[in-house]
């Protein structure tokens, strides 16, 4: 039977009525494989070894805890089958965007400087993108419920997808643009150029940590929604504003999955604190720590996006950057409402 807010509810032999349990809760729900209640395999936890995954990994268990991870939900309710639909829908229209371009030889028409900023901003972001893939790709790892590890698998194939989607458009960049050397020297500008070596020191900074509450907290809840509004955001604005409509689609499409990283990130850091107030100290303690990073990081790729024609200025980019991190950390208090 259904009730009048749509839950599916199932009566029992003693007429008791119980609600089901949604797609959602069946597909990833308790099937974490060091941790779910009943597992008996060389990962099962114990007294001794109550964190087997950080310690075959020579992790140290995370400050950040609650006596029950499994209550937490993805706001999306995301399942690997409606992910993979979402992401073939979002492919099929990115794909038709590219090829519609392509074909009217939009990248022909570009103007040198515009080139010359393509080359410095946005083909070598797939090194950043790929750094943060292997920094969510951690949190999968060491997630402390499998409705957690679940999201942060999808994140980590949001920004394969980013990368992937970079790296098509630097080839076409590069077959429209021969002479150009789009994708030759991408790497030594990432790990070269001025402008990006804090974002590159952030980036492998974040590789580093040492436990999931801090690698949450770095990377989805501060480095990427502050990349985001640079590089997805306004860099994609001023593309626009150059008649370069192929690159504001392409980031514009890019930052939905990183909205959708900050939804499930904010709601597991409000339940965290909510479960165990004392876990708002940890975060605390965390955001103090990566807030220089993230802003070195930032300053530098405003001031050169502010150098483009018909952009913003410097400080309104790295303004927007900083407002989108205090609005993400402002969503995990624990009254902010769902």
């Amino acid at each position: 039977m259904t009730t009048s807010s749509g839950d599916s509810h199932s009566s029992g032999s003693n007429g008791e009525t119980h609600r089901l349990s949604s797609e959602y809760e069946y597909l990833t729900h308790g099937l974490d494989r060091a941790i779910r209640h009943g597992r008996s395999d060389a990962a099962e936890a114990s007294a001794r070894w109550p964190d087997p995954v950080g310690q075959l990994m020579g992790r140290l268990p995370s400050p950040l805890h609650c006596d029950e991870w499994h209550g937490f939900s993805d706001p999306d309710e995301l399942t690997y089958g409606r992910y993979v639909t979402l992401q073939d829908n979002a492919e099929t229209v990115l794909g038709g965007v590219l090829d519609e371009y392509d074909r009217a030889a939009h990248d022909s028409v570009l103007g040198p400087d515009w080139l010359d900023a393509l080359a410095v901003l946005l083909t070598p972001l797939r090194y950043p993108l790929y750094g943060l893939q292997q920094a969510e790709s951690f949190l999968v790892l060491v997630a402390p419920s499998s409705n957690a590890a679940n999201a942060a698998a999808f994140a980590a194939a949001d920004l394969l997808r980013a990368t992937s989607a970079v790296a098509q458009r630097t080839w076409r960049l590069q077959m429209r643009n021969p002479a150009r050397s789009f994708a030759i020297h991408d790497r030594s500008v990432w790990e070269d150029m001025g402008i990006w070596q804090p974002t590159r020191r952030a980036v492998e900074a974040t590789l580093a940590t040492s436990n999931f509450g801090e690698a949450l907290t770095a990377v989805n809840l501060m480095l990427w929604p502050a990349l985001d509004s640079v590089l997805f955001r306004s860099f994609g604005q001023v593309a626009r504003a150059n008649e370069d409509h192929l690159t504001w689609l392409l980031l514009a499409s890019l930052a939905k999955d990183a909205e959708r990283n900050r939804r499930w990130s904010t709601a597991l850091a409000r339940y965290a604190v909510r479960q165990r107030p004392a876990n708002e100290e940890c975060f605390q303690s965390w955001v103090a720590h990566w807030g220089l990073h993230v802003l070195e990081a930032v300053e530098p790729l405003a001031a050169t996006i502010a150098d483009l024609p018909r952009a913003m200025s410097a400080d309104d980019i790295t303004g927007a950057a900083v407002s989108a991190v205090a609005a993400s950390l402002a969503a995990t208090r624990a009254d902010t409402p769902e």
